[in-house]
C-alpha cells in the first residue's frame, strides 16, 4: 500500500495523508496534482511526500491523479518550502504560485430533479417549496450556484429535506481546467495528390494551387486563405485522399506592438570591469550576490545583456525580474533584438493560455531567458545560472496581499543559492537593506559611477511652491519655471516627461460652505474624483458613485477640487499648450491588454510631446529625445506615517530625474515642492545616494528600524472594532509572554488606514534583535506556536495576517 502527503491551496499549514488505490499506485510521484476528498468537498492538492509505511491512522483514498508527471521541479519544491517557513504561510499556497493559473480542478455537486412525488411535495414548508421551485426553474446547476440564488439561511437543511424525500438527487462532476493545450486542425497535401484529381472539375487550377503546398502541414484557416477553396471543395479533396487532416498543438504567443531598433554598443572600461567580475562568478558556478549600483544612464542593461550572453554560452538559463509590467515592452524588445530566440516574457496581463504555454515552453527548454515581474521567478527554468533583479529597490517586488507575502528580491537570492547561481541586484538607488548587506559583507558591490559617453547627470532645479493665500486665488499646479521649460523643450522638438504620483482628477471634492468631503462607505478614505467618468472612486476597495453638483450634506453648490491628480494635470496642460500632443500613463489608461506597449510606442515614435504619468513612468524607461523631466508635487507620500517614506521619495525623484538627457546632451529636471529643505529632496537634487544612505541609516539606527533590526507586522481585521481590539490584545499578551528579549512587541494600535472594505484594522509590530536571532528562525517558531490557534480561526468576518519583512506600514 502507498500513502501520500498532500497540501492544498488553503491557509492551513499542514499536510494531509491519503491512501493511494491499487490501480494508480504506479503512477504517482512527488509534485503531481491529485484530486482528494477534503471535508465535504473534493479539492486539487499537490503531493509533497510518498511512502509505503503505514501511518497507522485512518486515511481516505485519493480520487484521481491529474498529471502524467511532476509539475514541480526540485529547486522550486525546496524554494516554496523555504518560503512557507520564512513567510509563515502554508506550503500549499506557496506551491500554487509555481503552477500555471487555470489548471485547478474540483468536484462540483450538481442537483437533478427526481420524478415528482406529489405526497412529498404537499409536506414541504413554504421555504422548502421555494427552493424546490428554484431547482426546477434553473436546472443542472451546482449547489454553490443555488446557494447564492437562494441565500445561505437554512439552505443546507432544506436541501437535505428535499433529498430525504427523494425529490432530488445529488450528482458529483469534476470541473474542467480553465486552460488547456490549444489544438488546431491542419491540412497536408499528399505527395501523390495529382493521381487523385482525375475527373475533378477545375483540375488544372487546383493542381496549380496545391503544388507549392505539398508535404507541409498548414492550418485549415491558412489553407483556405492561401488557396481560396471553399469548405465543400476541401471536404471533397479530403474524401479523395488529396488532403489529410491532423490536429496539432499550437503555442499561443504573447504579442505587443512595441519595437526597438537594434543598437550595437561597445562596453566602456567601467562596464567591462563589472562584467568580468560577474562572468568570473558564473564561470566558477558559485552562489554569489552582487549589488550593481549604477547611476541612471550608466549602461546597466548592456551589462545584463552581456552577462546573460556569457551564461547562455555555457548552456545555462537566466531570469530577469523587472518591477513593473510597464517596463516589459522596452526590456523585452531589447533582449529579443540582442538574443533573437529563447526569450520568454511572463506577466499577469497575458491571457491564461499565453501564460500556460510560456510555462510549458520554459519547462522544456534547456537554456532560455525569462523576463517579467515577481511571478516570473517561479517558472520552471532549467539549468539556472544567473538571476538579475533590475530596480531591486522597488516596492512592487514585495507581494502585500494575498499570501504568500514574499519579497521577490530575497526569494530570488534563495533560489540562486539552491542552484549555485549568481544574482545581480541592479539599481541607481539601492534599498537600504541591500546596501547594508554590502557593508556587512553579505553582498558584493559593483559600481558604475558615470553615464554612457560621460554625459552629465541632469541639472536639477527645486521650485518652492506656495499655498494659496485666499480662496479667490486660482493657483496653477504648474510653476512659471516649469511652464517656460516645457515650452522651450517642445519648441526645440524635444520631449517631456511629467510625474504626478496621484491618479484621478483630484484627491477629493470639498464643499466650500460646510466643509463636507465624500468618504468611501466601506473605508476611511476620501473618494477620488475622476473627471473622465464623472465619478468618485475609492482606490482601495473599488467603490464608485456618480458625482453630484451640489453638496450631499448642505446642498451647497460651491464645490472645490483638492489635490491634483493626473487627469487634472492633463486638463491644465491642454489649456496651457493646446497644440501639444499629450499621452497619459496611469492605472486608468493601462487596463486593456498591451496598453503599456501602445502608449510607450506612441511616445517613442514622437507622436506625443509629453508623457504624463504616475510612478510607473519613473524608472527603467529610455527615450533619447527626452530633455526635460518635471515633478508636479514631490511631497506626495513624504509625510506618511511610515519609516520608509523618505527612502521612497528619494528613490522616486532620483529615478525619474534619470529619464532626462540620456543621449548626447545634459537634461533638465524641475522638482516642485513645498518641502524644499527636506533631506530626501536635497539629496535627490544632488544625485547623492551615499549622502542620503548615511543620513537615513543613522535615523534607522537611532529608532531601531530595518535594516538595523528586522520587522514582522501582524494585522487583525474584522467588521466589529471591539472584536479587532480584543484579538490584537490577545496576540500581544501571547507574544510578550514568549519574547525572551529576542524581540520587542509594539502595539496593538490602529493601522494608519484604520478601516478598509468595511473592516477595522489593527496592527502589532515585532522588532527583532538580529544579534540574538540573526535569521529570525527563533521568532518565527515562537509566532507559529503562539498564533496558530488564532490563525486557524480566521474567517471571512475576521482575519489575522502575518507579514514578515513588511515594506508598507499602512
Amino acid at each position: 500500500m502507498t500513502y501520500v502527503d498532500v497540501v492544498f491551496n488553503l491557509a492551513i499549514d499542514k499536510s494531509f495523508t491519503y491512501k493511494v488505490p491499487a490501480h494508480i499506485i504506479s503512477g504517482i510521484t512527488v509534485g503531481q496534482r491529485v484530486l482528494a476528498p477534503f471535508g465535504r468537498r473534493e479539492l486539487t492538492g499537490i503531493v509533497v511526500a510518498a511512502s509505503d509505511r503505514n501511518p497507522h491512522i485512518k486515511c481516505k483514498d485519493i480520487v484521481d491523479v491529474l498529471d502524467d508527471q511532476s509539475l514541480i521541479q526540485e529547486d522550486i519544491f525546496n524554494l516554496t518550502k523555504w518560503m512557507s517557513e520564512y513567510y509563515l504561510t502554508s506550503w500549499g499556497i506557496c506551491l500554487q504560485i509555481a503552477l500555471p493559473k487555470g489548471l485547478e480542478k474540483r468536484s462540483n455537486v450538481y442537483i437533478d430533479i427526481a420524478e415528482t412525488n406529489h405526497s412529498a411535495l404537499s409536506g414541504l414548508t413554504e421555504r422548502q417549496r421555494d427552493l424546490y421551485d428554484l431547482l426546477i426553474r434553473e436546472p443542472d446547476k451546482t449547489t454553490a450556484y443555488y446557494k447564492t440564488k437562494y441565500g445561505t439561511g437554512s439552505f443546507d437543511y432544506n436541501l437535505r429535506v428535499l433529498e430525504n424525500k427523494y425529490l432530488i438527487r445529488k450528482r458529483k462532476q469534476i470541473s474542467k481546467e480553465r486552460v488547456r493545450k490549444k489544438m488546431v486542425r491542419f491540412l497536408t497535401v499528399s505527395q501523390n495528390f495529382m493521381s487523385n484529381l482525375s475527373g475533378l472539375r477545375e483540375k488544372e487550377k487546383i493542381e496549380l494551387l496545391l503544388e507549392p503546398l505539398v508535404g507541409a502541414p498548414i492550418s485549415s484557416s491558412d489553407f483556405r486563405l492561401k488557396t481560396g477553396l471553399s469548405i465543400s471543395k476541401i471536404n471533397t479533396l479530403l474524401k479523395r485522399g488529396v488532403l489529410t487532416v491532423s490536429e496539432l498543438e499550437v503555442y499561443r504567443e504573447h504579442m505587443d506592438n512595441y519595437e526597438e531598433n537594434t543598437r550595437m554598443i561597445e562596453l566602456n572600461n567601467d562596464q567591462k570591469l563589472v562584467l568580468n567580475q560577474i562572468n568570473d562568478a558564473t564561470d566558477r558556478t558559485v552562489f554569489k550576490v552582487f549589488l550593481l549600483h549604477g547611476v541612471t544612464g550608466s549602461g546597466k542593461t548592456q551589462v545584463y545583456l552581456e552577462a546573460i550572453k556569457s551564461v547562455i554560452g555555457k548552456n545555462k538559463s537566466a531570469v530577469v525580474l523587472i518591477p513593473e509590467i510597464s517596463l516589459t515592452p522596452q526590456t523585452v524588445a531589447r533582449f529579443k533584438n540582442f538574443f533573437q530566440e529563447n526569450v520568454y516574457v511572463f506577466h499577469s496581463q497575458m491571457s491564461l493560455g499565453e501564460r500556460y504555454d510560456t510555462w510549458r515552453k520554459v519547462k522544456h527548454s534547456n537554456k532560455c531567458i525569462v523576463i517579467g515581474p515577481r511571478s516570473a521567478l517561479f517558472l520552471p527554468v532549467q539549468n539556472l545560472g544567473l538571476i538579475i533583479v533590475d530596480e531591486e529597490h522597488d516596492g512592487s517586488f514585495k507581494q502585500e496581499s494575498p499570501a504568500p507575502r514574499y519579497h521577490a528580491r530575497d526569494t530570488a537570492v534563495y533560489r540562486a543559492q539552491l542552484n549555485k547561481a549568481v544574482v545581480v541586484l541592479g539599481s541607481a538607488t539601492p534599498s537600504l537593506e541591500s546596501y547594508h548587506n554590502v557593508e556587512t559583507g553579505k553582498y558584493h558591490l559593483l559600481k558604475l559611477k558615470n553615464r554612457i559617453d560621460n554625459i552629465e547627470l541632469p541639472r536639477v532645479h527645486i521650485v518652492k511652491m506656495k499655498a494659496k493665500t485666499s480662496e479667490k486665488e486660482e493657483a496653477s499646479v504648474f510653476s512659471t519655471e516649469l511652464i517656460q521649460h516645457i515650452k522651450e523643450s517642445v519648441e526645440n522638438k524635444e520631449q517631456v516627461i511629467l510625474l504626478q504620483n496621484r491618479r484621478g482628477f483630484s484627491s477629493y471634492l470639498q464643499c466650500k460652505t460646510c466643509g463636507f468631503i465624500n468618504k468611501c462607505p466601506d473605508c476611511d478614505i476620501y473618494l477620488t474624483f475622476h473627471a473622465s467618468s464623472n465619478s468618485l472612486q475609492c482606490h482601495y476597495c473599488g467603490f464608485s458613485t456618480a458625482t453630484t453638483h451640489n453638496c450631499p450634506k448642505c446642498t451647497g453648490l460651491q464645490i472645490k477640487y483638492v489635490g491634483a491628480g493626473t487627469q487634472q494635470i492633463e486638463a491644465e496642460l491642454k489649456d496651457l499648450f493646446p497644440e501639444v500632443k499629450i499621452v497619459r500613463m496611469d492605472i486608468d489608461t493601462t487596463k486593456s491588454k498591451n496598453a503599456h506597449a501602445t502608449i510607450l510606442k506612441h511616445f517613442k515614435d514622437h507622436k506625443a510631446d509629453i508623457l504624463l504619468g504616475t510612478q510607473m513612468i519613473a524608472k527603467g524607461l529610455d527615450f533619447e529625445k527626452v530633455s526635460l523631466v518635471g515633478v508636479i508635487s514631490a511631497d506626495i507620500g513624504l509625510t506618511l506615517p511610515d519609516f520608509r517614506s523618505a527612502e521612497r521619495i528619494f528613490q522616486l525623484l532620483t529615478q525619474v530625474s534619470g529619464r532626462a538627457g540620456r543621449k548626447k546632451k545634459q537634461g533638465k529636471v524641475i522638482i516642485q515642492t513645498r518641502m524644499a529643505d527636506h533631506y530626501a529632496i536635497q539629496h535627490a537634487k544632488n544625485h547623492d545616494f551615499e549622502g542620503f544612505y548615511s543620513y537615513e541609516i543613522g535615523l534607522r539606527r537611532e529608532s531601531g528600524y530595518p535594516p538595523i533590526t528586522r520587522l514582522m507586522k501582524i494585522g487583525v481585521s474584522a467588521a466589529n472594532i471591539k472584536v479587532v481590539n480584543a484579538i490584537a490584545k490577545d496576540i500581544v499578551k501571547k507574544l510578550s509572554r514568549h519574547s525572551n528579549g529576542i524581540f520587542n512587541v509594539i502595539g496593538p494600535a490602529p493601522a494608519p488606514l484604520i478601516r478598509l472594505q468595511n473592516k477595522y484594522r489593527w496592527q502589532v509590530l515585532l522588532k527583532i534583535n538580529t544579534q540574538k536571532d540573526r535569521s529570525g528562525k527563533k521568532v518565527r517558531s515562537l509566532i507559529r506556536d503562539a498564533l496558530e490557534p488564532l490563525t486557524l480561526q480566521s474567517q471571512v468576518s475576521k482575519s489575522i495576517s502575518i507579514d514578515v519583512d513588511p515594506q508598507d506600514m499602512m
